[in-house]
């Protein structure tokens, strides 16, 4: 999961009782940078407009702008009414980021992995169950044709990227670039660690890492 900033007011379609609109999608698609809020995927086939607390227990929340996000239809079936009081994204307090390691896999097969690093003292520390128990299972979750489908491409999506990364970081390692060149790929990977890359956290733990990664980037890293 990533930071976001609700930067946009509410749409007056909230206050009309619809969340489901072009303008609410619109507004959503623009502050979560296109991405689906949970897994960061960024070709969303199916967009679905993301109740955090579900309406169905929380009617109130319906039409409630702070209540809304931006999902895949993968994500959201996942989450259902299931995850209530999971991290909030929007949590200027309580930074999602650092409390969620997501590592990719290197085989298409292997499981996404998703550890919690809130601590125990943290008044987060059940959300951070929460939120880690519902990435799983959105990263990794097979139990239907349906799912098994999405998360292949899901996956595939996610090792293409990886597989980017480690372009960068095989000619970072490389006595041959000249000052221009390594400034490119630092710049590429600023590119990846930023909010509206997809996957942003796991490129940034990749970054955190790992020493070479690190050490070329450590004076650009504000997350």
């Amino acid at each position: 999961m990533f930071e976001i900033v609700r930067s946009l007011p509410a749409p007056i379609d909230l206050s009309r009782r619809k969340y489901n609109t072009a303008p609410i999608v619109e507004a959503l698609s623009e502050i979560c940078f296109e991405k689906c809020y949970l897994c960061e995927n960024d070709k969303v086939q199916e967009v679905e407009v993301e109740h955090f607390l579900p309406h169905s227990n929380h009617p109130t929340l319906k039409f409630v702008w702070e209540n809304l996000f931006y999902s895949c239809k993968r994500c959201n079936r996942i989450k259902g009414d299931n995850y209530e009081y999971i991290l909030n994204p929007c949590d200027v307090n309580h930074k999602v980021f650092r409390n969620i390691l997501v590592i990719a896999p290197s085989r298409a097969n292997d499981p996404v992995t998703v550890t919690n690093l809130c601590p125990t003292t943290d008044p987060n520390f059940d959300s951070a169950v929460r939120t880690v128990e519902l990435l799983n299972r959105c990263f990794n979750d097979t139990s239907t044709p349906a799912r098994k489908i999405s998360r292949r491409e899901l996956i595939n999506q996610l090792l293409e990227e990886l597989s980017l990364m480690l372009e960068i970081r095989g000619r970072l390692r490389s006595k041959r670039l000249t000052p221009f060149e390594e400034g490119q790929e630092i710049d590429r990977l600023k590119n990846m660690t930023s909010p509206q890359y997809p996957f942003s956290a796991f490129w940034r733990w990749q970054v955190l890492d790992d020493d070479i990664l690190l050490s070329k980037m450590q004076n650009y890293i504000n997350f």
